[in-house]
């Protein structure tokens, strides 16, 4: 209808349906679709729940609390065993759904704006690199080894591992051994930044780990005079500055949803395709070529794997970004939420399926 306004009016055949407005930073209720498609073997037709009440909390230690005292029943993740053992003290009955990071395609890291001094020069994005000890941050914030992710995962190309041996091996480069303070101060220095620089990364807390984590780096980073002042943004604001490109110096970069193919995740290393905005606008010669040389190979597999591994060493040895460390995911639900089957792969779609198969059975609540 063209009296419709899309940008308000929800349109979908999924299992819910929206009962209220979406209030800002409030949240909305969704109902039970009366008319969903799918029904049960008994031929009862989903979701089960009457409805959904969607809350925005923005505030970790908020959700926490309200999830603990029973206010919410799921949407609360935690990023290390150190958290999940402090929640079972005060509630032993909580069910807990673990993920463990595997060779993941969704690439999480400090971006740099590449058209901008200091960022255009190698050098001090090398130097930033070398001073952080990966593997302690990784130990300290996810509580497991260091497992990264980069723009061009592995997995792409048959490397089942992200980890910090490989791709350094691969890239045959030391900017991932740190920490090598004296070395960093050296390349700053040679870069024309003997003093180092203030400067600020902006980035939005979608959970806990984010804050720890660059907390550590820019801890860091201040060894080397590279004062990183941390600075988080409201959603509405940091991802429109992320998908252009538009954000200052520093910022959390992924791409949402992640590349469902290998063609997807290379395109973004050339000016005008893809997500390049995304990559801090990358625009050098030879990622170029090599995705022109990709895209012309379309019937030689084993050629384009070959290419994807040349573009990854390049990648990390021009330190495009700061790899992030990715650790085990847990999930966790009030034992009330029956039958709950959360996503089990990259948030590509919000449709609720998971939700659709569960119920709520009291008799399990918390204190019982």
């Amino acid at each position: 209808s063209a009296n419709i306004n899309r940008k308000i009016t929800a349109i979908g055949t999924g299992p819910f349906m929206a009962a209220t407005d979406y209030e800002y930073r409030v949240g909305i209720k969704l109902r039970r679709n009366p008319d969903y498609w799918v029904s049960d073997e008994r031929g009862n037709r989903f979701p089960y729940l009457d409805g959904v009440q969607l809350a925005l909390i923005p505030d970790f230690a908020a959700a926490l609390a309200a999830f603990r005292t029973g206010k919410i029943d799921q949407g609360v993740a935690l990023v290390g065993a150190t958290q999940v053992r402090g929640l079972m003290k005060t509630n032993p009955t909580t069910l807990v759904q673990e993920r463990n990071a595997g060779p993941s395609t969704l690439a999480i890291g400090v971006g740099f704006r590449l058209d901008k001094e200091p960022w255009k020069d190698v050098r001090v994005r090398r130097a930033l690199s070398l001073t952080i000890d990966y593997e302690a941050l990784a130990q300290t914030v996810v509580e497991v080894p260091y497992f990264g992710a980069s723009w061009i995962s592995g997995a792409w190309y048959g490397q089942p591992s992200n980890s910090l041996e490989v791709m350094t091996k691969e890239c045959g480069c030391p900017w991932y051994q740190g920490p090598d303070v004296k070395r960093a101060k050296a390349l700053l220095a040679e870069a024309g930044y003997p003093n180092g620089f203030t400067t600020t990364l902006e980035y939005f807390p979608y959970n806990s780990v984010y804050t720890p984590t660059y907390e550590f780096m820019s801890f860091a980073w201040a060894e080397i005079g590279a004062i990183v002042k941390l600075k988080t943004l409201d959603l509405t604001i940091y991802r429109p500055n992320l998908e252009k490109g538009a954000w200052t110096d520093l910022s959390l970069t992924f791409l949402n949803p992640p590349p469902a193919s290998i063609y997807a995740a290379v395109q973004h290393f050339v000016p005008g395709q893809g997500a390049n905005p995304i990559t801090g606008w990358v625009n050098d010669p030879k990622m170029t070529a090599w995705v022109k040389e990709f895209n012309a190979s379309y019937k030689d597999d084993a050629k384009q794997k070959d290419i994807a591994r040349q573009m990854r060493a390049y990648y990390m040895d021009q330190v495009i970004t700061i790899p992030e460390p990715l650790g085990r995911t847990y999930g966790i639900l009030a034992p009330r939420l029956r039958n709950y089957q959360p996503a089990t792969g990259a948030l590509i779609t919000s449709d609720f399926r998971g939700t659709m198969f569960a119920w709520i059975d009291d008799d399990w609540a918390f204190n019982k």
